[in-house]
């Protein structure tokens, strides 16, 4: 089983993958550096019936503390491609070509330093762009799926695929992905692109400092996926755990951020165990107070490649 794939480890701890620092060992773990390299590597643990999962940063997914009976691929492929298009007289437009792998941040980073204009607001975002294009991730009132001319996947079948913003489906933290099963390998994005000399570009560069420096100043350091609930409409998750009164409420060795509400730490004892607790005191606590369910933004693998259910 899988004697081919050069790559391949046995036992690896997903703890080592996870910004939790939390997760058991995988059955079998593999690096892609190229998008080509996932769909044999899908093929053969389909061949053999194991569950597979594909792995970005390991910034908003928690494995399980008995880890996972099956094949984990992490993306690692990394590759950014920047190409100036002019084709429309009164608009100037950057198309950016970036694999699965690649870090956001840096992402941002370089569209920024080529005056290209509409990502900033993410800078300093943690994760890969695939799991960004999956989780239709934003801040400071950006998403990255509003910039998508395109996304490359592979679907369960096995077939490459192209297709364009309008089938994924994006909404508040969610695209089609979630549904179909299927892999970004890579992904087109479209920005407008500033003069040096415009004005704008001023105030591009300060609107990505202020972002970074608003996660310094908000956020706290330490074992944390980010925000760990998504926002309910109209409201923030961060507002309403600490309205009832949870800021440093703690299960085991997690707890809730005294610095800001919707960050679960790992005191660096907790198990995965200790985070689900955690969540499910902070979200029956919040129903109770206000009538709102919390869901959670981070996914919780379970050992067999299922998704802990929150609700």
């Amino acid at each position: 089983m899988f004697d081919t794939f050069s790559q391949l480890k046995r036992h690896e701890p997903l703890s080592k993958h996870s910004w939790y620092g939390l997760g058991g060992p995988a059955d079998f773990f593999a690096e892609a550096k190229k998008a080509e390299e996932v769909a044999p590597l899908i093929a053969e643990a389909k061949k053999n019936k194991l569950p597979y999962f594909i792995l970005g940063g390991g910034s908003n997914t928690i494995f399980h503390d008995e880890g996972f009976r099956g094949l984990v691929i992490k993306m690692v492929s990394d590759k950014l491609d920047f190409q100036t298009v002019t084709n429309q007289p009164a608009t100037h437009t950057g198309i950016i070509m970036a694999d699965a792998g690649a870090s956001t941040t840096q992402l941002v980073k370089e569209s920024m330093d080529l005056g290209l204009t509409g990502l900033e607001g993410l800078y300093g975002l943690p994760g890969t762009v695939g799991g960004t294009i999956f989780g239709n991730a934003g801040a400071h009132g950006v998403e990255i799926g509003t910039f998508v001319e395109n996304v490359t996947l592979l679907d369960r079948g096995g077939e490459v695929k192209v297709v364009d913003k309008g089938y994924m489906d994006f909404s508040y933290r969610h695209s089609r992905l979630h549904e179909t099963g299927e892999v970004v390998l890579s992904v087109t994005l479209k920005l407008d692109i500033m003069d040096e000399n415009d004005s704008h570009m001023t105030a591009l560069r300060e609107k990505a400092a202020a972002a970074l420096n608003f996660r310094k100043e908000k956020q706290p350091v330490g074992k944390n996926n980010g925000s760990f609930f998504k926002n309910p409409k109209g409201d923030f998750a961060g507002r309403l755990i600490e309205a009832a009164g949870l800021k440093g409420y703690k299960i085991g060795g997690a707890y809730v951020s005294p610095k800001h509400a919707n960050f679960f730490m790992n005191d660096g004892t907790a198990k995965v165990e200790d985070i689900l607790n955690l969540m499910r005191y902070v979200q029956g606590s919040v129903k109770e107070g206000f009538g709102i369910l919390l869901e959670p933004e981070v996914r919780i693998i379970l050992p067999d490649g299922s998704i802990f259910h929150t609700k």
